[in-house]
């Protein structure tokens, strides 16, 4: 009986192991299916990312294709000192504002008391 006994022990202690171990394995396959879950993740966010980078260097050519068809005029801000004889500023800002007064066109009066009667 007691060869019984240690075997039935033995069995009984195989069971429990095996339980243990299929406990694990079932907390390895959670953990596994999570790290899938964040790689998905991140490999869609990084499809997204990839696409937006397109899109805004697609948005950044015509942007430089928009502003290479503008005449930029000395300033300061780009050179270093010495770059271009000095003028004045103010003799500059005077004859732009006489331009500008010279391109003014005449406003035309739409109001009621232009028209007449017909």
């Amino acid at each position: 009986v007691s060869g019984v006994e240690k075997a039935a022990n033995l069995v009984g202690n195989i069971a429990t192991a095996s339980n243990e171990q299929a406990t694990g394995i079932a907390q390895i396959n959670k953990g596994i299916e999570q790290v899938s879950q964040v790689v998905q993740t991140n490999s869609a966010t990084a499809e997204e990312s990839a696409a937006a980078s397109e899109e805004l260097s697609s948005q950044a050519e015509m942007l430089k294709d928009l502003v290479s068809k503008f005449n930029l005029k000395k300033n300061p801000m780009y050179y270093k000192e010495g770059d271009f004889a000095e003028t004045n500023t103010n003799t500059n800002i005077a004859k732009l504002s006489e331009k500008k007064a010279v391109k003014a066109k005449k406003k035309i009066n739409l109001e009621d008391g232009g028209f007449g009667k017909y």
